[in-house]
């Protein structure tokens, strides 16, 4: 999206008629066949409820009405993840970057998880004779790594890079750094806990559709979601007004 993946939501709320926004919800609860959602702006009944939130926040909903679920969500792990960009001079990089960028393998011992060649990917990320680098420090493998000081990543990145492929420059002539406490979601056997439990939540009208069931991706989110409206929509009259 030019203007950053903020754009898809903006577009999905300016079509829906029914948005609470800045309204945090603070409990659900079973209300009939139904669940009651109470928030900051009050209370709300519904035939069927998304959670479309990441563990930590689900995990706090369901915690009076699930208590099992509630525990098996707040065990998913997150591993901690640092992201830095980097934009170098066309010129300066010797590298054709005719591709999308990899992941280093733990055996080889690198600082960084990987690197992506977003230039390379995505028109607009930079001027035409500059090249952006977006690395991954941390995850699942090296999560002490994410949580080095700025100068000691900035250093790492920037000397993997220069040896991978083929930087003359000292320096970047821009970077910048963003530190995810809780990135990823593992697809582990933590996880797979979660996967029968969801499966009977569905059959009180609890639903999910988040990055951390059933895929992860953007796509595989919105795929995700589509099936569900579509499955959710064969239940009720909402859609038959």
């Amino acid at each position: 999206f030019t203007d950053g993946m903020q754009m898809l939501p903006n577009a999905l709320a300016s079509r829906l008629t029914n948005l609470s926004l800045n309204s945090p919800v603070q409990e659900i609860r079973r209300a009939g066949n139904g669940w009651a959602v109470k928030s900051v702006s009050g209370t709300a009944t519904v035939d069927q409820l998304v959670l479309a939130t990441g563990t930590d926040a689900a995990a706090r909903l369901v915690a009076t009405s699930n208590p099992e679920l509630a525990r098996s969500l707040s065990a998913v792990n997150y591993p901690y993840m640092t992201a830095v960009h980097s934009v170098y001079k066309r010129a300066d990089v010797s590298h054709p970057l005719n591709g999308f960028g990899g992941l280093n393998p733990k055996k080889e011992g690198r600082f960084c998880a990987g690197h992506i060649w977003s230039s390379s990917l995505f028109d607009g990320r930079c001027p035409a004779d500059e090249v952006l680098f977006t690395t991954f420090v941390g995850g699942s493998q090296a999560p002490d790594n994410a949580r080095q000081p700025d100068e000691v990543i900035y250093g790492n990145v920037h000397r993997e890079l220069a040896e991978s492929f083929g930087i003359s420059a000292s320096v970047p002539v821009f970077r910048d750094i963003f530190r995810w406490e809780r990135a990823i979601p593992q697809y582990d056997a933590k996880l797979a806990v979660l996967k029968p439990l969801v499966a009977a939540a569905e059959s009180d009208q609890l639903r999910v559709c988040a990055n951390w069931y059933g895929g992860l991706s953007l796509s595989d989110c919105i795929g995700k979601a589509r099936a569900m409206a579509e499955a959710m929509g064969a239940k009720t009259l909402i859609n038959n007004f």
